[in-house]
């Protein structure tokens, strides 16, 4: 049989990672339900994926051809296989417009389901679905496959879900870096495709339980029309009129006319640095010595602004002032806008004042950019505190925890104490880019060894987990020789390494309770 007729398991190459989510309010009980039944319809997530996500048509599932059957002698253990079988899949897939390319192409996809056991009678620790998929009538559709696997991890209070890919090469042909990417430029939509079924599945699953359970006296409350959909947001007790608190650029005015609403005023410096002075290339700071001007969003400290919770590069890359507002708290009508600073200060035109460094004193800034080599501009902006969140936000938090061990020789491993490794502030607990997290302790000890984040008012966790991040071992801890920031340092074995780190991830979602 040719190789475009019949897809094989089993990828030539390393897969590459392309997403780690976390998913609450999922279970795998009816999703493996589902992926095991002998006809494949609709609320299954394979079916769903294809046929209402890419608009297949002509979706056939062959027959189950059996690797391991669940007995009911015994029950495996923990992590052992519960089940486990394979399929082949065939359907229609519509193209997109391209030169050369048909409109439509058969393909035939192989899947393989595996069903690990949690030790439990009825209970599932992981699914894992790897799949290998050939499209037959697209030019050089013979010289590849395309080799996936998603790993669906059941969690306490939700599930994570993994997956990682890779283009598998049958035949040598020079358009062979086109076609990779093309297949890794289609990852993401596939992946954003895979999330929206799986959430589908968390709602189906949770309306069915809530049917369930409105048989008798357990029937469901209904809210109001005024408030179905809607959280009310209105804080239980009255705050004092005219009380005004201030920290920093910070400024909390409650409301005397509404008490449901407390306006917030907040103010934050744009600072920029030029190459040289003879350059015009403004950009965020860049030199060592910027410190936390380098994220270009500070306080009147010049330290980076407390409301922001990204990267220093993600900060630095953002036109507009990247803050997150505290819970129930939405920016006025106008946003953010450039004001002058201090009132009556010069600035040009566009509200920039220059000078040769980044002075905290105001009379050193002026107006002619001739011989500076810094500027800084002030934004303003009014947050009001809303009644009802019509609309609520959600925010991902990631971390790294990175540790040190005392020689390569040992297994001490602690946070990292050598002077250097204060000197650089590389704490316990870090952001991405190696910097204290406005959220976190960053060198606090925790006993249960999740991150020891000081959650704002108003914001509920879903839950921490441990993301893949490819290499590591089989505890998701990388290794390296030293705290580098450039990933590809970092590897999965131990072995003459005396630093590693792992990434945490939670996502908070934004709530009512909350008060200034």
């Amino acid at each position: 049989m040719s190789f475009s007729t019949s897809p094989k398991l089993g990828a030539a190459q390393s897969m590459l990672s392309v997403l780690c989510d976390h998913l609450p309010g999922l279970t795998l009980g009816p999703i493996q339900q589902k992926l095991f039944e002998d006809e494949w319809s609709k609320g299954c997530m394979v079916k769903d994926y294809w046929v209402e996500k890419y608009s297949v048509t002509d979706f056939t599932a062959g027959a189950w051809d059996w690797e391991k059957e669940p007995s009911s002698k015994e029950w495996p253990g923990k992590g052992e296989i519960l089940r486990s079988g394979r399929r082949e899949v065939s359907f229609i897939f519509p193209m997109p417009p391209r030169p050369m390319c048909p409109k439509e192409t058969r393909m035939t996809v192989l899947y393989k389901v595996t069903a690990y056991s949690s030790g439990e009678p009825t209970g599932i620790q992981s699914v894992k679905i790897e799949s290998s998929s050939v499209s037959h009538d697209i030019p050089y559709g013979d010289y590849f496959r395309v080799q996936e696997q998603i790993d669906l991890e059941s969690q306490a209070n939700g599930m994570l879900v993994t997956k990682s890919f890779a283009a598998d090469f049958a035949k040598q042909t020079f358009l062979k870096s086109t076609i990779a990417s093309s297949v890794e430029a289609a990852q993401q939509e596939a992946c954003d495709k895979l999330m929206d079924v799986l959430r589908s599945c968390a709602e189906f699953t949770t309306s069915v339980q809530s049917d369930t359970s409105s048989n008798g006296s357990n029937y469901m409350q209904l809210e109001s029309a005024d408030s179905a959909g809607e959280e009310s947001c209105e804080p239980e007790g009255e705050p004092d009129a005219g009380v005004v608190l201030e920290e920093d650029d910070v400024h909390i005015e409650l409301s005397t006319a509404d008490h449901l609403e407390n306006e917030v005023t907040v103010e934050v410096w744009e600072v920029q640095r030029r190459t040289t002075i003879f350059h015009k290339n403004w950009r965020a700071p860049f030199l060592p010595t910027d410190g936390e001007r380098r994220a270009r969003w500070v306080n009147s400290s010049h330290q980076r602004h407390p409301w922001i919770i990204q990267t220093w590069m993600d900060a630095a890359a953002s036109e507009v002032p990247p803050l997150e507002a505290p819970a129930a708290m939405r920016p006025s009508a106008t946003g953010f806008e450039v004001v002058n600073a201090p009132p009556g200060a010069p600035s040009d035109q566009d509200g920039w004042q220059y000078g040769a460094a980044f002075y905290k004193s105001d009379h050193r800034w002026g107006t002619s950019v001739v011989g500076a080599s810094c500027r800084r501009r002030l934004w303003r902006c009014s947050f009001l505190r809303v009644p009802v969140l019509e609309t609520t936000r959600e925010v991902t938090v990631d971390l790294w925890e990175l540790q040190r061990r005392t020689t390569i020789f040992q297994s001490d491993w602690r946070s990292p104490f050598l002077p250097h490794d204060k000197l650089k502030k590389h704490f316990r607990w870090v952001n991405k880019d190696f910097r204290p997290h406005s959220w976190c302790i960053p060198d606090a000890e925790v006993s249960d060894g999740t991150p020891p984040v000081k959650i704002p008012e108003g914001w509920s966790p879903e839950g921490w987990f441990v993301v893949y991040v490819d290499p590591c071992d089989s505890v998701r801890w990388q290794y390296a020789s030293d705290f580098y920031h450039s990933d590809r340092h970092w590897g999965g074995s131990s072995i003459g390494q005396s630093c590693r780190r792992r990434l945490w991830r939670c996502r908070f979602t934004e709530g009512c309770k909350a008060s200034l």
